[in-house]
């Protein structure tokens, strides 16, 4: 088989789910992840094991081919065929097979999730819509009074309802 996939059509939904990960940090990507990412009931964690260790034998992801053949390989197995890379030869100049899988957002959502639970304490996985549900923050600018040479600014957290002035 093709190491890099030249052969076969590499379908947008692999490319859009690739930049997904990728955005996060492919590095991020171990098995522990990538399983509870991908579990369903027709891929099964033992299965996603199988898929994993037939293309990388890391704990991580490598490499963008070897996301392509895991994606690839898991359509396979949806489709009733064996985890084999061999039957990867098939797919030459045609559109390699499309996993029955969530929409990309829920599995970007799932993915947070994931990590911010797997990332030490430092680490923020939060995206902007998360941060504004824990808490916005008003900045405004006191009106100046007459003879003031300095201004102030008032800062309002609109979901604790405090305000404070400096």
């Amino acid at each position: 088989m093709p190491s890099d996939l030249s052969g076969g059509i590499i379908p947008t939904a692999y490319r859009d789910l690739f930049e997904m990960i990728n955005s996060h940090g492919l590095e991020n990507l171990t098995f522990t992840i990538f399983s509870a990412l991908f579990e369903s009931k027709a891929l099964t964690k033992a299965i996603l094991n199988q898929i994993w260790y037939t293309v990388t034998h890391s704990n991580s992801i490598g490499s963008r081919t070897d996301f392509y053949k895991c994606l690839a390989l898991m359509a396979l197995v949806q489709q009733g065929k064996a985890i084999d890379e061999k039957l990867l030869d098939n797919y030459v100049n045609r559109e390699l097979p499309i996993p029955a899988l969530n929409s990309v957002t829920d599995l970007e959502d799932r993915l947070i999730r994931l990590l911010r639970n797997d990332q030490k304490k430092t680490t923020l996985c939060f995206r902007y819509n998360d941060l504004c549900i824990l808490d916005t923050i008003q900045v405004d600018k006191v009106p100046e009074k007459k003879g003031n040479k300095h201004f102030f600014l008032a800062l309002k957290k609109l979901h604790f309802r405090s305000n404070t002035f400096f």
